[in-house]
């Protein structure tokens, strides 16, 4: 199974993306077709309706309808930040309000939180989480999913519901 996030690569592309855009990204939802395209061509494409860079803060914030489009996922916020460590590499991105991660037509997740741990190759999921993968449902306080390992831990009340064929 491919990884929701691609770690060092996205992040790179990202502030790549962000730099040669003169840190000003905006949105054109007419050519979302456009964005998948340039994805798979590309690497990352991430747009948003503005976008703020501060190494002082070691920290950059995507606003305003973000959308993350990548040859393995696609992500849907309403802010995405990243933040960097003392060598400026990113070492977490958190991606806040209305959050949905749709990988293929395999998974998808929704939230108000995701948290990516760079280090930790994981995404954690808070905010009434909901992980839907081949018609299972998956619900719970904090939802942790580790791509890589093709594995979850779900944290508080949780609740599964399974389709079996």
């Amino acid at each position: 199974m491919r990884s929701l996030v691609s770690g060092k690569a996205l992040i790179a592309r990202i502030v790549l993306a962000t730099l040669v855009c003169g840190f000003s990204v905006q949105k054109n939802w007419a050519q979302e077709d456009d964005e998948k395209d340039a994805a798979i061509e590309e690497g990352t494409v991430v747009t948003s309706n503005s976008f703020r860079l501060d190494l002082q803060k070691k920290e950059g914030i995507f606003s305003g309808d973000v959308r993350v489009v990548d040859p393995t996922f696609e992500l849907v916020a309403e802010e995405l930040v990243a933040y960097f460590d003392q060598n400026n590499q990113v070492e977490r991105l958190v991606a806040r309000g209305k959050v949905s991660i749709v990988q293929g037509n395999k998974r998808n997740a929704t939230c108000r939180e995701a948290l990516y741990n760079v280090l930790e190759k994981s995404i954690r999921l808070t905010g009434d989480p909901v992980v839907v993968q081949e018609g299972n449902k998956v619900a719970g306080t904090v939802i942790k999913i580790f791509p890589d390992d093709d594995r979850m831990e779900v944290d508080g009340r949780s609740k599964v519901q399974f389709f079996l064929e």
